[in-house]
């Protein structure tokens, strides 16, 4: 049995992915934050009935989610293509 090294280009390849998705990660947490502030922000400021701002919260919780259910389909695709003969 012999066992298969990585070469470097699928090593720098995999570490530059993955520093792009970290990128990605901080940069739309970043945005959903600066949202959140926002809206928040208008909330407080608001005089009278609450508006469009109060959805924000769960829209951002659905989001969070639906990302996490794509990432997770994405893998169980990559899992199945990896295991057919």
């Amino acid at each position: 049995m012999m066992i298969k090294l990585p070469k470097e280009e699928e090593i720098k390849e995999s570490k530059v992915k993955k520093l792009m998705r970290y990128i990605a990660t901080f940069l739309s947490g970043a945005l959903a934050w600066h949202i959140l502030e926002l809206s928040i922000t208008t909330l407080f400021n608001r005089q009278g009935t609450l508006g469009g701002e109060v959805l924000v919260l769960p829209l951002l919780v659905l989001t969070f989610y639906m990302g996490w259910t794509v990432k997770d389909e994405i893998e169980n695709l990559k899992r199945r293509e990896n295991t057919q003969c």
